[in-house]
């Protein structure tokens, strides 16, 4: 009986706790380190570090308007004056990956902490590398999240995002990006 008492004391504090109260129309502008995770062909994982950009645009109380930008380093280029030492090299690993996107997220405001998911439309260009000329492909990306509200105008969350491209699936088959982001808001 003393475990159902202290359960269901938890419950009411977790539920009494303040909300995290995201408001329609409300805009966030957030910076995010990335980590970015490229499969090319059958060749080992890309990873490289990168940047994004996010801005939110809150449409209703559970969704929102999301615009994402980033670029991530996969690997540095190589000097097109050095003779090749590594045939097993594909002339597809690209050096760079930049993505741009937008699209809808469906928001769990429910406490401080906001889980998120969504999909976004958008396109990828791949360049340097081996590659010898920059490639543009369409995509579309799955969206997952969790950001902690601190306050009104602070928050700060960690994001999941997997492009599924377009074009090119059996060279490019998996696209992920992991980040961590600091957001402000206003607006409401």
């Amino acid at each position: 009986m003393r475990v159902l008492r202290i359960a269901t004391a938890s419950l009411a504090l977790l539920l009494v706790a303040a909300p995290a109260s995201a408001v329609e129309r409300q805009h966030h502008l957030a910076l995010a380190p990335s980590l970015g995770l490229l499969k090319v062909d059958q060749s080992p994982l890309s990873v490289g570090a990168g940047i994004n950009a996010l801005y939110t645009y809150g449409i209703t109380d559970q969704f929102n308007l999301v615009v994402e930008g980033g670029s991530s380093l996969l690997s540095f280029s190589r000097d097109p004056q050095e003779p090749e030492k590594d045939k097993t090299v594909p002339k597809t690993r690209p050096g760079n990956l930049s993505t741009l996107g937008t699209g809808l997220t469906y928001v769990l405001d429910v406490l401080r902490f906001v889980p998120y998911g969504g999909v976004l439309l958008g396109g990828n260009v791949l360049g340097g590398g081996t590659l010898e000329n920059p490639r543009f492909i369409p995509s579309i990306q799955l969206a997952l999240g969790l950001d902690y509200q601190f306050n009104r105008l602070v928050s700060a969350g960690v994001g999941y995002r997997q492009h599924i491209f377009f074009a090119e699936p059996s060279t490019y088959p998996s696209y992920s990006v992991i980040f961590a982001k600091i957001e402000l808001s206003w607006g409401y």
